[in-house]
């Protein structure tokens, strides 16, 4: 297990990278829907490749979902250093692997309006899978004739309950994004 940083020209480069990936399977999505909140930052770049794409943004509520972005918290980060800050991740990381999979009382929000043929589903990272699963699975249900795909930057675990069509790494690599409470770039 690794920890990657990106800063928002690494960020875009990466994105950039698998828009290509995207596009040369020859998949070009007539709507994106990016899962709030990473997961938007990386539809937001995968629009650029993809203009002609209708632009959805989704939030999948949990109960249980706790907001880490809070003051105190990021002045306490914001005097760590690094390799503490990665200790932090990695233990993270495998808290989240003990998790069970799935979203007990989750609550998706996507419009009927989707007029798609081809959906591509875009978050920053699967860890355990729930949130894309959820959102896959809600989606085929609405849409049955769609061609719907999922993209990702990266797979943190080594056996989520559902992978991605597309991504950059599927080694075990945390990404420290650029809008994380602990980047410091």
């Amino acid at each position: 297990m690794r920890v990657l940083t990106l800063n928002s020209i690494d960020f875009q480069a990466h994105c950039r990278k698998l828009a290509e990936r995207i596009s040369d399977d020859g998949f070009q999505p007539d709507c994106i829907i990016g899962i709030r909140n990473g997961g938007a930052y990386v539809a937001n770049e995968m629009w650029k490749a993809f203009p002609d794409a209708e632009r959805i943004e989704v939030s999948v509520s949990r109960p249980t979902h706790r907001q880490k972005n809070n003051s105190l918290m990021k002045s306490i980060v914001s005097k760590l250093p690094v390799w503490l800050l990665d200790a932090l991740r990695m233990a993270e990381s495998r808290v989240a692997q003990l998790r069970t999979k799935g979203h007990r009382n989750a609550e998706i929000n996507i419009s009927d309006d989707i007029n798609a043929r081809k959906i591509l589903v875009v978050d920053d990272a699967i860890d355990t899978g729930a949130t894309m699963q959820l959102v896959l699975n809600t989606l085929r249900e609405r849409f049955p004739d769609a061609d719907i795909r999922s993209a990702v930057l990266t797979i943190t675990t080594p056996a989520p309950c559902v992978t991605s069509n597309y991504y950059l790494f599927n080694n075990r690599t945390l990404i420290r994004f650029p809008w994380a409470i602990d980047a410091k770039i």
